[in-house]
């Protein structure tokens, strides 16, 4: 069983809007002292850290992500709650177009820890090109915003000295980058924290979200509504045609579908409310597929 190991991503500000303070800056001290590799699961050495927006509730202090499609049971491999739901097939779900990444990566069902929120592709390159790609992986995001590798996924070590950028993709969300190579700290670990800042974002398009601040800083996510990743381009695009395969599975519920734009396992007017906030949003990113 993968057990998730969680920082306190957000948890101090509620406590600080409760008046919590001294418990609030133990937390921030805590939060700013995680770069230890004793903290990550499965023997990672790789430490990233990322927000959906669609999973996150609008104008809600604490940017924690739900989980509903693992409590519903509507996860790959899992078994739905509803009884007359068919199960989403086990596995990880970006082995078909405009993916087609055919990595092995699984979950059995009883291993779903509770705080996961659904699967990444998570890739790594030396330059922006896709070209340059050297490794990739399906990972699973957890509702703390971290991101977990399977126990079998490791970066060649030849490539430990080499600062690399790296490339996080959802479902129904626009791929983002950092905006960097980013380098191993002084502990060994590859670090990043992608809701901190703004991604890669080239000529005129964008980047990330952002979804409030806290204390001064903007808290970043990525971009809801891109269900028909298939017709994107060169890089990745909201516009009509995700409106249409939206359209087209309106009113479908105990689902697994990438029009699933809050992951909450429906299809409906919620999904659409996503959407239309973020249509006309591009990003110049090139993606790998």
């Amino acid at each position: 069983m993968t057990t998730v190991y969680e920082k306190p991503t957000w948890q101090y500000i509620a406590l600080f809007k409760k008046g919590y303070l001294l418990v609030a800056i133990l937390l921030l001290i805590c939060f700013a002292n995680k770069n230890t590799q004793a903290q990550l699961p499965n023997g990672s050495t790789i430490e990233l850290y990322v927000v959906l927006e669609g999973a996150t509730t609008p104008g809600a202090s604490n940017f924690a992500m739900r989980t509903d499609l693992n409590a519903r049971g509507l996860l790959p491999g899992q078994t739905p709650i509803n009884p007359l739901v068919p199960p989403t097939p086990p596995g990880q779900p970006y082995n078909i177009p405009p993916w087609n990444y055919n990595g092995n990566e699984t979950m059995i069902t009883d291993a779903w820890a509770p705080t996961v929120v659904d699967w990444l592709l998570v890739s790594f390159r030396t330059d922006v090109d896709p070209s340059t790609e050297v490794a990739k992986t399906a990972a699973f995001l957890t509702d703390g915003a971290l991101v977990i590798f399977p126990a079998n996924f490791a970066l060649d070590a030849s490539y430990d000295n080499t600062p690399l950028y790296i490339v996080i993709e959802h479902r129904s969300h626009i791929g983002i980058m950092s905006p960097t190579p980013v380098s191993r700290n002084a502990g060994g670990i590859l670090h990043y924290d992608f809701y901190s800042q703004d991604s890669f974002h080239p000529g005129g398009g964008s980047g990330q979200k952002v979804l409030g601040t806290f204390l001064g800083n903007d808290i970043y996510g990525m971009f809801a509504g891109n269900f028909n990743q298939l017709v994107d381009g060169l890089g990745y695009d909201i516009n009509a045609t995700d409106k249409v395969l939206w359209s087209a599975d309106n009113g479908i519920y105990d689902n697994y579908l990438p029009t699933d734009a809050n992951l909450d396992g429906n299809i409906d007017g919620q999904d659409k409310i996503l959407w239309s906030r973020n249509n006309g949003i591009f990003s110049n990113l090139p993606h790998g597929y």
